[in-house]
């Protein structure tokens, strides 16, 4: 989906394909659509944001290794801070 949208700047709706798929494999269990629809809406989310780190990165003339670093420390610190507000 994402290199889609990268490369002509449309998007595609992951969510109707999820239901769909769901909808055909498992027929009647709303609990389990909605799950996985939240996961797949998820991960289109997360992998936009990466998309977009990545052509920003390119623009801007960082290093790979450098973005990769900063990604890395920004998730271990968000899952640190979002552990702390749940407890």
């Amino acid at each position: 989906m994402e290199v889609i949208r990268a490369t002509t700047g449309s998007t595609i709706g992951l969510s109707v394909v999820i239901e769909l798929i769901i909808g055909y494999a498992l027929p009647g269990k709303g609990e389990a659509l909605m799950l996985l629809k939240a996961y797949g809406y998820n991960i289109d989310g997360q992998a936009s944001s990466y998309i977009l780190d990545q052509k920003n990165r390119y623009y801007a003339k960082i290093p790979p290794r450098a973005q990769f670093r900063g990604q890395f420390i920004a998730t271990i610190i968000a899952s640190f801070v979002g552990f702390a507000i749940v407890d």
